[in-house]
């Protein structure tokens, strides 16, 4: 039994060597080209790119033969061994024809590729509290949402661009395809925010129905923390937005309205329900206005001039993770307010 058993493997191994021999003689060549594959770094080069083009294959050694880059039309590396060439990618739309051809042991190989430059921009927002007027970009923070928006500029031969609805939108976020987002016409796409103190890359991949043209863009988006900033409630001008108050300020009236506006926080305005203000002046706890809780009034409490250190603590119960504080010093006086009494010194919008 144990000979027989050792009869069937030797069988088995000279079935095995007689019909591999055959098939390892057939590598070569007619088609040997289909075994040639050529990719790019960067993969979607851009007008103007330097590009690098490598040559692989997976049944030939190409370091022994004798290669041949040609690029459009002009030959611009050539030796043994040369598996690799570079070259500037063309104008924005342009036809960029590489042909690689390599030699060996009398057999010859052809292969070749084009590459269109594209571009593709990505831009962010998110639906983070700004105030009116913030000419700025809204930033995600914890328990908001992001908004991309996919431009791509894919130049047709007539000189027409590729419209975005009939290209293909491939996103991914930190390396995980989103399918339910992804897809023909998807070039915006909504997002959740980044986790707190974490960062998302977000990639979009474009490309034609035809895949002669494609693109990609990617952005790294950080988490960013509330940001709390101090106003003037003007009786006249109303919240003076376009001039944050600094850690000290000078304040020519003896009573004033201040506002803490809270920048880039999951809310629709500073007095949402769910956010909770505490106050204190001088050290002391005041409690918040009902209505308008991001707002406080100070007096001087009858002098002619006075000081309070304002402190605010911002937090929202439901969301643990969210918090932001702000400090500053107000200085009051009375007598200047006199002085400048029928003026236009305290007019915001008269050139000083």
């Amino acid at each position: 039994m144990i000979a027989a058993r050792g009869y069937f493997v030797l069988l088995f191994s000279l079935f095995f060597i007689s019909f591999a021999q055959p098939v390892h003689a057939q590598l070569g060549i007619p088609n040997m080209e289909n075994s040639i594959f050529l990719s790019t770094s960067p993969v979607h080069p851009k007008p103007g790119d330097t590009v690098q083009v490598y040559a692989q294959s997976v049944f030939q050694d190409l370091v022994k033969g004798t290669d041949t880059w040609t690029i459009n039309g002009k030959v611009v590396a050539q030796g043994a061994g040369v598996t690799n060439a570079t070259f500037v990618a063309g104008t924005l739309g342009s036809k960029n024809s590489i042909v690689f051809d390599t030699t060996s042991d009398a057999n010859t190989a052809s292969t070749g590729m084009t590459l269109i430059p594209t571009e593709v921009d990505l831009l962010f927002e998110s639906d983070s509290y700004v105030p009116p007027f913030y000419g700025g970009r809204a930033l995600p923070t914890e328990g908001t949402s992001v908004r991309l928006v996919a431009m791509p500029r894919f130049l047709r031969s007539d000189g027409s661009f590729v419209p975005a609805s009939s290209l293909i939108f491939t996103w991914t976020r930190n390396g995980s395809v989103v399918s339910v987002v992804s897809g023909k016409g998807k070039s915006a796409v909504v997002l959740p925010s980044p986790v707190l103190f974490g960062t998302d890359t977000v990639t979009v991949d474009v490309t034609t129905d035809d895949g002669t043209m494609s693109g990609t863009a990617t952005l790294h988006i950080p988490a960013t923390k509330p940001l709390l900033l101090f106003y003037e409630d003007h009786p006249l001008f109303g919240v003076t937005y376009y001039r944050a108050l600094g850690a000290e300020t000078f304040v020519p009236e003896s009573e004033a309205t201040f506002v803490a506006v809270p920048y880039f926080t999951n809310v629709n305005s500073p007095n949402d329900t769910s956010l909770t203000y505490d106050w204190t002046v001088n050290n002391q706890s005041v409690p918040a206005d009902n209505v308008n809780r991001s707002a406080i009034t100070i007096t001087s409490a009858g002098q002619k001039s006075g000081f309070a250190q304002i402190h605010v603590d911002l937090s929202q119960p439901q969301n643990p993770f969210f918090s932001a504080q702000g400090e500053w010093g107000i200085s009051f006086s009375e007598l200047q307010s006199s002085k400048n009494a029928g003026s236009d010194a305290n007019n915001p919008f008269m050139p000083q």
